[in-house]
């Protein structure tokens, strides 16, 4: 079993299916159906046996869309609820994102998890894309069942993510938001969290993107973001108990400002702080405020700058806190085996990370 692997199923806050490639499979409950065209999309929709729809691959307008829910809702069956609507590779052109949000706005149909993946809905500097405002009307629908909203590959930039925030801040139910490739800045990852302090929000991901041709539209925390995520996590009534940040340009600075909201933090179960550019600088800083975080059971700090000193600072702060229960400093290739060996040593193991995630 891989690294990525093992770090991927350790962390509860992703669902494996926003970052699979097209006709890849998932489980949603019973039945999942997976969808390529049109026609085969509004079938699935009618077929109350499909409880999750994955439509990859293929483009859809605004016209067909409409066609398909007025039509649907027209039946017996309307109010159709569904453990997952996907659009994975999906363009949604003419006005599509619109349709999907008044079918859920109007209770047509009942997601409990929605994920938008690299579906060409991109705002620019200028103009918010029908993806954002599809978003707005999906979130403050009062009938909504949904408790899950992923948004990638997909550009919201600042103003969007401000936006989300102040939305889901009225949301009653949406309990976990995923967003990565959204072209967010340090300054709007601090607004967002920001408005989350009062949100039902309990997982929150906000993520870089790995390479390749999106690299460009990462969304990035640095030392703004970092701000915004310490005061969320310090917010009296923040419900905030898993955090991703994986790929966000954390950074030492970064991460000295968000340890501020860990020290002393009584919520936090999980924090993912996979590539991130952080040096024992930031370590240092990490560990001593994960000493006194009596939740925290899992960190993740795989592909970053750390050395034996970061990792002898780690080992101390497990000895200290007897919640955590794995931390996973792999792919850190300055930690010697004398550091590999004092963390595993203090989470009485006897290898750094192999079977520790599976038991979370």
């Amino acid at each position: 079993m891989g690294v990525d692997r093992l770090r991927f199923r350790s962390l509860l806050a992703l669902v494996a299916v926003a970052l699979m490639p097209a006709g890849a499979q998932a489980n949603f409950g019973n039945t999942q159906c997976v969808v390529r065209t049109g026609l085969e999309f509004e079938d699935a929709v009618s077929n109350m046996s499909c409880q999750a729809i994955k439509a990859t691959a293929f483009e859809i307008g605004g016209l067909r869309l409409d066609r398909i829910f007025d039509t649907f809702a027209a039946t017996e069956h309307q109010g159709r609820s569904l453990d997952a609507l996907v659009l994975s590779g999906t363009k949604l052109i003419d006005g599509a994102a619109l349709s999907i949000g008044r079918a859920i706005k109007e209770s047509w149909i009942k997601p409990r998890n929605l994920i938008f993946w690299n579906n060409g809905l991109d705002s620019s500097q200028d103009k918010s894309s029908e993806g954002y405002v599809a978003l707005m009307e999906i979130i403050r629908a009062a009938k909504t069942d949904l408790q899950e909203l992923h948004f990638t590959d997909n550009l919201l930039l600042d103003v969007g993510a401000a936006d989300l925030g102040g939305a889901l801040a009225e949301a009653a139910s949406i309990s976990k938001l995923v967003l990565s490739g959204n072209g967010i800045t340090p300054p709007g990852v601090e607004e967002l969290c920001s408005s989350l302090k009062n949100s039902p929000i309990d997982s929150l991901s906000i993520t870089g993107v790995e390479g390749g041709a999106n690299s460009w539209m990462s969304n990035n925390v640095e030392v703004e973001g970092g701000r915004g995520v310490a005061s969320l996590l310090a917010a009296p009534n923040t419900r905030l108990s898993t955090l991703v940040l994986s790929g966000g340009n954390v950074g030492d600075k970064g991460l000295i400002e968000i340890s501020r909201g860990i020290k002393g933090n009584t919520h936090l179960t999980q924090i993912d702080l996979h590539r991130n550019s952080i040096s024992d600088e930031g370590i240092m800083v990490f560990a001593e405020a994960i000493e006194s975080a009596t939740s925290l059971e899992l960190v993740i700090l795989t592909a970053n700058k750390i050395s034996d000193d970061g990792a002898f600072a780690l080992a101390k702060a497990i000895r200290l806190n007897p919640a955590l229960r794995v931390v996973d400093c792999d792919m850190n290739t300055r930690v010697s085996q004398a550091g590999r060996d004092a963390i595993a040593a203090a989470l009485d193991r006897q290898a750094l990370n192999v079977g520790r995630h599976e038991e979370l």
